[in-house]
């Protein structure tokens, strides 16, 4: 009895020392990532002007009346860099650590493959955006570089593991992360909202992962939650500088890519493939809404679907008479009430 005592005041002890250390290298991730955004942004924006790299107000879509510079998700992407390479020191070659400090996450060395194969494809939807905003280019293009940098994700393990059928659940994944991706390029019709909703949901990933345990998972959400809220001050409600292609692609890609995890953690937690899926599709109602919203509109206009109008959920309210900003509010929080009440319904 004496022994089990001694193991049992040594785990909880252990357990308390995790836990404590946990929660400190989650405020050094969020802080190091919304500072690091925040002060990359102005440099960014400043590069951009000098190489002309701006939208212009040429049409009745864009609602602002001066140049303004694009390529803000650079910013964001290397904040997230650095803060995932700081992370991986820490886990992976306890940086900073003392003495036999060690974690119960966060040592799979297919985790972190699978992660470094994730920034690689992320740069290459990044660097495609960045074309974009320079010279416009084909969507044909666009579309199929993230088909292949979805194809990247997927060959490291990146897929939802739905049925057992490793086929069917590759193309669903494959054509999960196409929309996605391509949903929050959508929503970025609106100074902030795309970058808004992006936080938010970054944020409920977070609180998803941690209360099914998920502690890897949620160091890595509330930093990217950092990152992208250290980009808002500059982009909402005035715009000083816009995401882009740049920026609008990286977002949906990284939130389709994390969802795809974070479904795959919820689904063996849970032992339940549906509340998985539902707490996935209520975390990312908005931006599927939207999207699902203008291709009906489109496609019973008979106009293609990569063509922008004013059709959006953001331009209906406007429409309504809300302004700009508060539509822009009002999605933000229907995101976070309609998140809220997925995960507090499903854990």
């Amino acid at each position: 009895m004496k022994h089990i005592d001694v193991l049992l005041r040594s785990t909880l002890r252990y357990q308390l020392m995790e836990g404590f250390v946990l929660h400190r290298i989650l405020v050094i991730l969020f802080l190091s990532a919304f500072l690091l955004t925040y002060l990359l942004t102005p440099l960014v924006r400043s590069l951009a002007t000098k190489l002309k790299i701006l939208d212009y107000p040429s049409n009745a879509r864009k609602i602002h009346t001066t140049p303004t510079p694009l390529l803000g998700g650079i910013a964001i992407f290397l904040s997230f860099l650095l803060c995932m390479s700081f992370l991986f020191l820490v886990l992976q070659r306890k940086l900073f650590m003392e003495g036999p400090m060690f974690f119960s996450f966060g040592n799979s060395t297919l985790f972190w493959i699978q992660m470094g194969v994730f920034m690689f494809a992320a740069l290459f939807i990044l660097l495609t955006g960045i074309l974009d905003d320079i010279k416009m280019i084909d969507f044909r293009i666009k579309l199929f570089s993230q088909a292949l940098a979805a194809a990247i994700v997927i060959s490291c393990g990146m897929y939802f593991k739905l049925t057992g059928n490793i086929i069917f659940d590759v193309l669903i994944s494959f054509a999960w992360i196409v929309v996605i991706t391509n949903s929050f390029n959508l929503l970025d019709n609106m100074n902030g909202l795309s970058t808004s909703i992006a936080s938010i949901t970054a944020l409920l990933f977070t609180l998803s992962a941690f209360m099914t345990q998920a502690y890897l998972l949620t160091l890595i959400f509330f930093m990217l939650f950092g990152a992208f809220l250290g980009f808002l001050p500059f982009n909402f409600p005035k715009a000083k500088i816009f995401l882009g292609d740049t920026g609008s692609l990286f977002l949906g890609f990284t939130v389709a890519s994390f969802s795809i995890l974070l479904f795959n953690h919820v689904s063996s937690h849970l032992h339940s493939f549906w509340l998985a899926t539902l707490l996935i599709l209520l975390l990312m109602s908005i931006p599927i809404l939207d999207t699902l919203c203008v291709t009906l509109i489109r496609t019973w206009n008979h106009k293609p679907i990569y063509i922008g109008d004013t059709n959006h959920l953001s331009h209906q309210l406007v429409k309504k008479g809300i302004s700009p900003t508060y539509a822009v509010l009002l999605l933000a929080s229907l995101t976070g009430v309609i998140g809220i009440t997925g995960i507090l319904f499903v854990t």
